[in-house]
């Protein structure tokens, strides 16, 4: 089974790829080096290019706590990196926070995520 979800991915990268909108980075932050608790070190941003998809937030989606109308959803291939909510991704050279973070299917291997993004 989990050789059907990984070959999913590839099909997912490849479909996705091809209906790209524009061009997307995911930023993901990691813990500085040389800090001390009362000084703490600049965290480290490492960037990952992917192809995605973008689009206003589903309305299933929102519910005016976690997700509002005004985000944006994105779809990205799971083969890309996996997306944390202290990172931020990038659209055409805007930065937007990640709000929520979805791995679709929800358990075993994912295929996509879908992330909520706000400015």
């Amino acid at each position: 089974m989990v050789s059907l979800y990984a070959d999913l991915q590839k099909v997912a990268s490849g479909v996705i790829g091809e209906f790209q909108q524009s061009q997307m980075v995911y930023i993901a932050l990691s813990a500085g080096t040389g800090g001390t608790p009362d000084n703490p070190a600049e965290p480290v941003e490492t960037e990952h290019a992917f192809p995605g998809t973008v689009r206003g937030a589903q309305f299933k989606y929102i519910d005016n706590s976690k997700i509002f109308a005004s985000d944006m959803q994105l779809t990205m291939p799971a083969d890309v990196t996996v997306p944390a909510l202290d990172g931020f991704v990038e659209i055409d050279g805007t930065r937007y926070k990640i709000v929520g973070v979805d791995a679709v299917p929800p358990a075993g291997t994912p295929v996509v995520y879908r992330i909520f993004v706000r400015r």
